[in-house]
Parts: structure tokens; sequence; C-alpha cells
């Protein structure tokens, strides 16, 4: 990678250590799930996953190096020799699919806040293999079987709009028909808790640390609430639910992970879940799907923060990069 003289701004040092971070997370789990992988077509995927996470850690190991940024030590430390499958290959299949999405969400933040070209140019980079890479998971999927769709509505006959008189009545009435937008984002919401269920179903089984078992199974009963309540959702409004697919842990007890690298997963999944329900909220117009969406994410960040106390108990979570603290710069 070609480097410059300018100097990186707030916003590129913060998805620089983003970027870094969740690619070790993604290259160490996906390292685990090689190990174990029965299914040609998804140990392929997989290796192509790594592959793309692999390759940006060392474009920014270089970017790193240059730019005299200390690095942290790998997460692949952090993984267990001769362990037994702990997920299924339809799991490994669905966190492909939830990790290539991400990619993309990413990456296309991450392009608005980088400004020197060479930074533009890496996440430009990883978003073409993001946008690869979920284009081939979801071919895997639906030629398996396995693509689970939103509910099908009919499309409009007609272009039509939202009267006056009716707009604060009728379109913030909690029984209004949900929009096509409502509907995609309960669909989404209810794929990610599942996937975060399945996972979190998985840690409790193998955490060593009795707080740490104890966080996962209680990540777990809320992800199942969460659930509930999206499903519930759309049988209100007589709307097909999603089907779910059977890729649960297996019965393992044996710890692939430590205890450290799951939580941290945990911690990066909280963040996700928070982002999607923020972007669920900017698109709602009922108050009672607004209500509920603030609800749950008030009860994510509240999980979130539990968690983070805890790595901070047990020495395990790493300062992300600060601004400088005038306020203690001035009582010296």
């Amino acid at each position: 990678m070609t480097t410059t003289n300018v100097k990186l701004t707030s916003s590129e040092i913060s998805l620089l250590w983003n970027d870094r971070h969740s690619n070790d997370l993604t290259s160490t789990m996906l390292s685990q799930f090689l190990q174990h992988v029965e299914n040609p077509v998804i140990e392929q995927l997989l290796q192509a996953a790594k592959s793309n996470c692999d390759h940006q850690l060392s474009e920014l190991n270089q970017l790193y190096e240059a730019e005299g940024l200390p690095v942290s030590e790998s997460l692949q430390a952090e993984l267990h020799d001769h362990t037994s499958k702990l997920y299924s290959d339809q799991f490994y299949l669905f966190y492909l699919n939830n990790i290539a999405k991400f990619s993309m969400q990413t990456y296309s933040l991450a392009l608005s806040n980088a400004y020197r070209q060479d930074i533009r140019q890496l996440m430009h980079q990883a978003l073409n293999k993001g946008i690869e890479l979920h284009d081939q998971v979801v071919k895997a999927m639906a030629e398996t079987g396995e693509l689970i769709r939103p509910p099908a509505i009919e499309p409009p006959a007609s272009i039509s709009y939202v009267q006056k008189d009716t707009l604060v009545d009728r379109w913030t009435n909690d029984k209004r028909p949900l929009t096509a937008l409502e509907i995609s984002n309960f669909f989404s919401n209810i794929q990610n808790n599942v996937l975060g269920r399945s996972l979190l179903i998985g840690f409790s089984q193998v955490a060593q640390d009795t707080e740490v078992r104890d966080y996962f199974i209680k990540g777990r009963d809320i992800a199942e609430k969460h659930l509930k309540i999206f499903r519930a959702f759309l049988d209100d409004h007589h709307l097909p639910t999603p089907e779910t697919w059977d890729c649960e842990a297996t019965s393992s007890t044996k710890p692939p992970f430590t205890d450290k690298l799951m939580m941290t997963h945990i911690l990066y999944l909280s963040a996700t879940s928070i982002s999607n329900y923020g972007l669920a909220i900017s698109s709602e117009a009922q108050k009672e799907t607004i209500a509920a969406y603030t609800r749950l994410a008030a009860e994510v960040m509240k999980f979130a923060q539990e968690g983070t106390k805890l790595m901070i108990k047990r020495n395990w979570y790493e300062q992300p990069p600060v601004g400088p603290d005038r306020n203690r710069f001035a009582k010296r």
C-alpha cells in the first residue's frame, strides 16, 4: 500500500482501529470453523472470507507500521486446539451471510469518513470483496434451498399520497398496514437475533468463567425475547413470520475459544444490534413500533455496558483511540 505524509484524522484512526479488530476477530472465528466444516461448498466460502480478512489485515499492518501505530495482539492466540465441532455447517453459512452484510455496511460508512486516498482505496477494495462474498453466499443459499426471504406483499398498483387530514391520525396509527420498509426491518432484525441467539447458545455451553457463562445466558434470553416481539408485530398485521433455520449449537461443551474471545464477539454483536435498531427507528412512523425499538435498543445498550464492565474487570478490554484530555493536562 502506498502511504502519504498527510496526517491521519480522528475518523480515519477510528475506522482503522475498528477494521483491524473486526477482521482479526472474524479471521479467528473462521479459522476454527474451517477445522470442522464438512460441506465443500461452504468450506470454499469460509476460505474465501478468511482470505479477505487476512489480506485486509496484512494491508492494515503495513499501514500501522508506516504510521507508527501500536498493533494489538492477535486473537488467534485465543483459540484452543483439538476441539469438537460447536456449530453446524448451516450455521457457518448464515454466519458468512451476516459478516458479508456487515462488511458492506461498515466499508460504505468507512468510505464516507476516509479522506486520505490510500485509506479510501483500502476501504473501497474491502467493500468490493464484501459485495462479492455476499453474492457468492446468497447464491449458495439459494441453490441449497436455505435462502430465507422476507414476507412478500403486493406491489402498489398506482401512486397515492397521504392526505393532510389523516396524516397524524392514520399514518402514526398503530393499526395501519406496515410499510414495506417496516416489514423489511422486522425481517432483518429477526434474522440477526436468530444468529445471535445461536451464537450465544454455543458460547454459554463452553464458557469456563461462571460470570461469563451467566452473561451469555442472559444475552441468549434477551435475543429470544426480541425475536418474539418482532414476530408478534408481523403476526398482528397478518403477515407471514419468516422461517428460521435449524442451526443451533451442537451438544459440545469443549471450548474452542477462550472466554475473552467470546466476550469480544458478543460486544461487537451488541453494537451491531444497537445500530440496526437505531436505523429501524429512523424509518418508523408508528408510535408502537418506535417505542418498541427504543425500549429494545436500551436493553441491548445496558447488556453491552454490563459486558464492557465484565471485560474491564478481567483486563480484556482494550482502550480504543481517544482524543487529548485537556482537563488532565491543565491540572498538571
